[in-house]
């Protein structure tokens, strides 16, 4: 079951099987996102959402760098984006993320979801996928 808003401060990740899912993040995720997300055909693909948290201001962001998949682990490697010192940015509340879809053929069972950033292993989520 995806986290939503329950980890606001800590970078996550959530797993989005249906499109039951997607209300937990549409507070947070843009509109252009969520019409993409709700447009996935859920049938075939799941999405993966990485979050950094909120932050204080813009110039925060996520990225994805890699997927990699060793027997029943999906290992998601990104990078936390952080402003470089001395850049202008605004001072408003952001949720920095990033979604990416995967493919589920192959994916059925129980799977362990990590979140990997620079080698350390922020999270872990065991999701069974239909």
């Amino acid at each position: 079951m995806p986290g939503g808003l329950s980890t606001k401060d800590q970078p996550r990740l959530d797993v989005y099987q249906q499109t039951a899912d997607i209300p937990a993040i549409e507070a947070i995720i843009s509109q252009n996102a969520l019409e993409i997300l709700r447009q996935l055909d859920f049938q075939s693909h799941i999405a993966v959402g990485v979050f950094q948290g909120w932050k204080p201001s813009s110039g925060y962001g996520v990225d994805i760098v890699t997927v990699a998949r060793m027997g029943m682990r999906i290992s998601i490697y990104a990078e936390l984006i952080e402003p470089e010192p001395g850049i202008v940015v605004s001072d408003v509340m952001t949720a920095p993320y990033q979604l990416i879809k995967l493919d589920r053929e192959g994916l059925s069972g129980s799977r362990i979801f990590e979140l990997i950033v620079e080698e350390t292993t922020i999270q872990q989520v065991e999701v069974t996928i239909d």
